[in-house]
């Protein structure tokens, strides 16, 4: 179990990891967070989302992706109370992953240059199968599905198959090299911005969200 706030206006990231589940509830189109001086209660108007089933050896991945969907509000820091009503991502996830998987992500949401909203999922490492896979960029709520994108190492940049490049600038990282010996993970997850264009969505105007970079063994 981890959770994460970035607090863009004080320049602070909260964060804790647990190998329990404690602290952190996830029930249906809800988000409830009550640990370390942090208390979040979101309400997520959740909808059908995008669902991938990949193949995995002789077993199989699932994921399904929701971008841009409304979510509202209240986060607590240390006793400040914020309102919070914004486009969120959500990403639910299980499966039969390989004993060692590493993989690169980029996530978020923000605006386009004709005032649609968009968000979007890129991945590579996982449920990048080409066609069918959970690359997806949505315009105003709506999906498409984009050919394998190019997640640079350093987390710096998207590049798209159909052309356009994200470019991401760094406001703050979650990162961590674990070894509980059976179950290890190495990772990067950086909060920040990102400028540049999408298929379909075209330039954006302003973007959030975040990247990662991970290597497991589980």
């Amino acid at each position: 179990m981890f959770w994460a706030v970035w607090d863009r206006e004080n320049k602070q990231l909260h964060e804790h990891t647990s190998i329990r589940n404690i602290g952190v509830e996830v029930p249906e189109g809800r988000l409830l967070i009550r640990d370390a001086g942090i208390e979040v209660e979101l309400d997520l108007d959740e909808g059908p989302g995008v669902e991938t089933v990949s193949p995995s050896g002789k077993a199989w991945t699932w994921t399904r992706k929701q971008g841009g969907i409304p979510a509202t509000g209240r986060v607590s820091i240390d006793g400040r109370e914020l309102v919070l009503s914004a486009p969120a991502v959500v990403d639910d996830s299980a499966g039969f992953h390989p004993r060692h998987t590493d993989w690169l992500w980029s996530s978020g949401v923000g605006t386009n240059a004709a005032g649609q909203a968009i968000a979007w999922n890129m991945v590579n490492g996982l449920n990048d199968i080409d066609g069918g896979s959970e690359q997806t960029v949505w315009v105003d709520g709506v999906p498409t599905e984009l050919g394998p994108p190019n997640i640079s190492t350093d987390l710096s940049n998207v590049t798209f198959t159909e052309g356009g490049q994200l470019d991401f600038a760094e406001e703050a990282v979650r990162r961590a090299n674990e070894n509980r010996v059976v179950l290890k993970s190495r990772y990067s997850q950086p909060f920040g911005t990102f400028s540049g264009s999408i298929p379909h969505a075209g330039e954006i105007t302003d973007g959030l969200g975040v990247m990662e970079s991970h290597s497991a063994v589980w």
